[in-house]
């Protein structure tokens, strides 16, 4: 559970990071 956590977190602290937002995508879609 401290994975998707940290995925829902990371987008909403890191929103001005662009870089980060593809980041979160690939472990994101890694989960599913």
């Amino acid at each position: 559970m401290s994975r998707p956590a940290t995925i829902t977190c990371a987008p909403t602290s890191d929103g001005d990071t662009p870089e980060q937002s593809p980041h979160v995508s690939v472990t994101l879609d890694e989960t599913v």
